[in-house]
C-alpha cells in the first residue's frame, strides 16, 4: 500500500477488488501520476477497513493501471486520522499507536515548465488597466430595469394532455408577506413575470435567508409528476474537473438569474402559474427554478453557445 500525499482520492488495484468479490460501479475519474501519466478508473468499490481497531466504510477508485494493490489519498488518511512523521519515519492513526514507514522516492527529476509560465507573469501596467477597462465598457452594456431573454430555444412543458393541476392554497406567513409582495413586483419589473388567467395554479415557498432577505421558489411538484422527462445529459464535477485537468487557462462566467434568461414557450407559459396572497395570480414569462426539466434545458443551452464540454 502506497501512502500518498499527493492523492486527493483512494484508489485500488482491479485485481484486489475482484479478489473481494465487491460490486464495482462505473465512475468517471482520472488519476495522474508522478511522471504525469494518466490513469483512468474503471469503477469505483465501497469497502470496510479496519485500522489499529478503528472500522470504517470508504469508497475507492478501482484501476488496472496502478503500480500499487491500493493508494491511500488525503481522503482516506482524514478519516483515519493519520499524522505523519517526516523526521522519526513514522505514522498514528486515531488510535494513538505509532508505526513506522519506508518513504519511497518516486524520481529525483521535476518538469518546471509550468512553475516556470506562471512564474513569469507579472501584474498589468496601467495602459493595460485601461484597455482592459475600455473593453469590458463597449462589449458589456449598463444594466437595465428589465432582464433581458437569452436568443435561444424556449422552455416548454409537455404534460403529454394532462388537464390543468390546481393546488390548494397555502397561505405565506404574515412576517413573510411583504418581503414575497416586494420579490412579485420585482419580478414584475424585470419582466420575468406577468398577471395571468390560468387554469394552472401552484403555490410559492418562502424560506427566509439569514440575511433578512427571502427565496421565493414555487412548488411545481404537481407539475413534475405529470411532466415527461427530458433525458438531455447533466454533466455533473467529476466530469467537468475531467475535462479540465489538462487546461491551461481558466475562465468562469457568473450568469445573473440564469435560468430567467431563457424565454417560456408561449404554450406552457400558463401551466408555470403561481397564486400570491394579496397580490393575485402570475405565470412566467422566462424558465423559473424548480420544473424537472429546468436543468436539462439549461444545460443544452449551454452546450448549444459554447460547444459540449
Amino acid at each position: 500500500m502506497l501512502v500518498d500525499g499527493g492523492a486527493v482520492s483512494s484508489w485500488i488495484g482491479e485485481g484486489p477488488a475482484t479478489m473481494l468479490e465487491k460490486k464495482i460501479r462505473q465512475t468517471a475519474s482520472f488519476l495522474e501520476g508522478p511522471l504525469g501519466e494518466i490513469v483512468k478508473a474503471d469503477g469505483k468499490v465501497k469497502l470496510t477497513l479496519n485500522m489499529d481497531g478503528i472500522e470504517l466504510e470508504h469508497n475507492f477508485k478501482v484501476s488496472k493501471g496502478l503500480n500499487y494493490d491500493i493508494i491511500m489519498g488525503i481522503d482516506l488518511q482524514i478519516k483515519f486520522g493519520l499524522i505523519l512523521n517526516n523526521r522519526e519515519l513514522t505514522w498514528t492513526s486515531w488510535a494513538d499507536i505509532t508505526h513506522p514507514y519506508y518513504p519511497e522516492l518516486i524520481n529525483e527529476t521535476y518538469t518546471v515548465e509550468a512553475i516556470a509560465a506562471i512564474g513569469g507573469l507579472r501584474d498589468a501596467d496601467e495602459y493595460q488597466k485601461d484597455e482592459i477597462t475600455r473593453i469590458i465598457d463597449e462589449l458589456i452594456p449598463p444594466p437595465t430595469d428589465t432582464l433581458p431573454a437569452a436568443n435561444i430555444k424556449p422552455h416548454k412543458i409537455d404534460v403529454e394532455g394532462h388537464g390543468p393541476i390546481r393546488q390548494k392554497y397555502r397561505k405565506i406567513p404574515y412576517n413573510l408577506q411583504m418581503a414575497a409582495h416586494a420579490e412579485i413586483d420585482k419580478l414584475l419589473k424585470e419582466d420575468i413575470i406577468t398577471e395571468s388567467k390560468s387554469p394552472w395554479c401552484s403555490c410559492p415557498v418562502i424560506v427566509p435567508k439569514p440575511d433578512g432577505r427571502i427565496r421565493f421558489c414555487i412548488d411545481y411538484r404537481k407539475v413534475n409528476e405529470i411532466t415527461k422527462k427530458d433525458a438531455y445529459l447533466v454533466h455533473d464535477m467529476d466530469l467537468i474537473l475531467d475535462n479540465l485537468r489538462n487546461a491551461e487557462f481558466l475562465s468562469t462566467i457568473d450568469l445573473s438569474q440564469a435560468y430567467h434568461q431563457i424565454p417560456m414557450d408561449e404554450d406552457s407559459k400558463e401551466i408555470t402559474a403561481f397564486i400570491v396572497q394579496g397580490k393575485g395570480l402570475f405565470e412566467y414569462k422566462r424558465m423559473p427554478y424548480g420544473l424537472t426539466n429546468a436543468p436539462a434545458t439549461f444545460q443544452r443551452a449551454m452546450d448549444q453557445l459554447f460547444g459540449p464540454t
